[in-house]
């Protein structure tokens, strides 16, 4: 086993399991692989497909972090469109491990990711409400 025949056989899988994850509306996020002079590790990351309506995807682990912390700290529902300087954000999760900007935000045009803290989503919707 090389390298160049493990990449080989990593990209037939990915090819081969692609009805698979149409079918369950999954998309193959990323592979590695480790191979040995006779075997070949692979691992696979499946992820839901985003909700086109919605434009994010509500099953990750990041936006149930976020409804959860919606409860508890009063902060508008997740997917709310929040103005941030200029450009327009949408809430898309909560980061635990981050303890100064925790709320991860995509922006409405572009899809460029950003994160924010709690003060500043309030801020931008009583501004919001204001006008």
């Amino acid at each position: 086993m090389d390298k160049k025949l493990a990449g080989v056989i990593g990209d037939e899988i990915a090819e081969a399991i692609a009805g698979v994850l149409d079918r369950h509306n999954m998309t193959l996020e990323g592979r590695r692989g480790s191979y040995t002079d006779t075997t070949f590790d692979l691992k696979l990351a499946l992820v839901d497909k985003p909700d086109p309506a919605l434009g994010y995807n509500p099953n990750t682990r990041e936006a149930q972090a976020y409804v959860q912390a919606a409860a508890i700290f009063d902060l508008p529902a997740l997917g709310t469109v929040v103005t941030l300087g200029r450009e327009d954000f949408r809430i898309v999760g909560w980061n635990n491990r981050a303890q100064k900007m925790p709320i991860e935000l995509v922006a409405v045009v572009g899809g460029r990711g950003a994160k924010t803290s709690e003060d500043n989503v309030r801020r931008a919707v009583a501004a919001r409400q204001a006008s």
